[in-house]
């Protein structure tokens, strides 16, 4: 395990040194015990870094350790970059966030909800209020994801792609829009596509695309110089391999294809300098 430089020391920013070398001990037995590969930690406060931690390999099979410029992939923590987003073109009056989504995406004007199943398919019926922004944000909307079994709609999900990864966020939210929700807006919180369809949203209140948006809104003004949609080909050696559950009961290279390719159709990786 590695303690890499920092910013200021711990007690300059209010936090006490002891317990944050806790933080690196205990990321770092998660490898010693072989629950995971490798580990990257880091603490800041007040934009001050006060403990950087590395431990383990980012890719095991080839013996590269984790380094301070490995590359990740940040998963569902581009949900929040994503709100960003959108909140910022909130802050420009672009849009109200109890506004209808059928008010800037106009596939969604038409929509269903599923409420269970009859001996000839599923059971519609109409929304008792329009999705809103705000639903949209908060998971609320009425969205699924397509992993769930109670309800029909997740496999409808399935044979529309919806989670396809070549496919751009206009078209996911075309075939998205032809499909029943899930429940009815605002009546139950579900992990969902929702922050997919933050995405479009922003696309179509920008007029950029997504990833352009981000790029200079967001990832150049902060500085996130490693943070893009693709890794590219020149920086292969620092993007770390994703690993899952083997059938042993250890840790091996995961060729689920879901798993390495878990996004929302845009980002692959993240990392911030």
């Amino acid at each position: 395990m590695g303690i890499l430089q920092v910013d200021v020391h711990p007690s300059e920013v209010g936090l006490d040194a002891d317990r944050l070398r806790r933080v690196a001990d205990f990321a770092g037995a998660f490898v010693e015990d072989g629950h995971m590969v490798g580990t990257d930690v880091l603490v800041a406060r007040h934009g001050r870094v006060v403990l950087r931690s590395t431990a383990g390999l980012a890719d095991r099979e080839n013996a590269v350790a984790v380094a301070d410029d490995t590359l990740w992939r940040i998963f569902s923590m581009t949900k929040p970059i994503a709100s960003v987003a959108l909140m910022m073109l909130h802050e420009q009056a672009k849009f109200r966030l109890d506004d209808p989504l059928s008010a800037y995406i106009p596939e969604f004007a038409d929509l269903t909800v599923a409420t269970g199943m009859t001996q000839t398919g599923v059971r519609l019926e109409s929304p008792i209020s329009a999705p809103t922004v705000r639903q949209l944000l908060s998971h609320s909307a009425g969205f699924s994801y397509g992993w769930f079994q109670d309800t029909p709609v997740d496999k409808m999900y399935q044979d529309a792609k919806i989670l396809s990864v070549g496919s751009d966020l206009e078209s996911m939210v075309s075939r998205l829009a032809k499909i029943p929700l899930a429940y009815q807006p605002g009546t139950q919180w579900r992990y969902s596509v929702s922050t997919d369809v933050v995405g479009r949203l922003v696309e179509v209140l920008s007029g950029q695309s997504f990833d352009q948006y981000l790029q200079e809104r967001i990832f150049e003004p902060l500085g996130m110089s490693d943070t893009r949609f693709h890794v590219p080909e020149e920086d292969l050696d620092r993007f770390a391999t994703v690993y899952g559950p083997s059938e042993s009961g250890g840790i091996e290279p995961s060729d689920n294809n879901f798993l390495r390719n878990f996004i929302f159709r845009t980002f692959r990786w993240c990392r911030c300098r």
